[in-house]
């Protein structure tokens, strides 16, 4: 929480904001469990990482394919998401830097998508391993920069990556303390934690 506070400017509170994950992509495998029912939407970058796909399809949910492409500075176009596919949505998937195009995208880009869930009430998940992987001198942003209230927004971090410790499986989800409750619920039923 004070790391974030420092880097990004945005007070996070330990104790209901916070959760240690055993790595991100169990957090964001597990995050559809927690916000989809059966049949529900979830929107996801296309390509995107497997674990947004898989978590959804444990939740037999359905996934809408956002395109990515290079006209668009693989970036999605939100506006072109259907009417009949946002009135059964509940959940849409970010990660910038992106793997694999390494697009990043800007705080003006996380704003839209912060205002554009906050309209169509869905979570907004920013699976974030790759914050320190950057070229030419990008500043990635936290969506916890666009959503600075943690209204709608939730974000996952990876020790893995930056820190070259992939084996030890330690992340964390940080953001809306709602949806951080809700995924210790679901995380305590089918997890343990990292070894000491």
């Amino acid at each position: 929480a004070s790391w974030y506070t420092q880097r990004f400017g945005v007070p996070v509170d330990p104790e209901t904001e916070v959760l240690p994950l055993i790595g991100s992509q169990e957090g964001t495998a597990h995050l559809p469990l927690v916000v989809l029912n059966p049949g529900d939407f979830a929107l996801l970058l296309d390509p995107g990482y497997p674990s947004h796909a898989g978590g959804v399809y444990l939740a037999s949910g359905q996934i809408y394919p956002m395109p990515l492409l290079a006209e668009n500075g693989f970036l999605p176009v939100l506006q072109d998401v259907p009417a009949a596919v946002l009135a059964q949505a509940k959940l849409m998937v970010l990660s910038y830097p992106h793997n694999p195009t390494t697009a990043v995208a800007s705080l003006t880009f996380l704003r839209e998508a912060v205002a554009f869930c906050q309209q169509h009430d869905l979570v907004l998940a920013h699976d974030f391993p790759y914050a320190d992987l950057v070229f030419d001198g990008s500043q990635p942003h936290s969506v916890l920069q666009a959503d600075p209230q943690k209204s709608v927004s939730i974000e996952f971090f990876t020790l893995s990556k930056s820190y070259n410790m992939g084996g030890f499986r330690v992340g964390y989800a940080i953001g809306n303390a709602e949806l951080i409750r809700a995924l210790r619920q679901v995380k305590a039923c089918i997890d343990f934690n990292q070894y000491q």
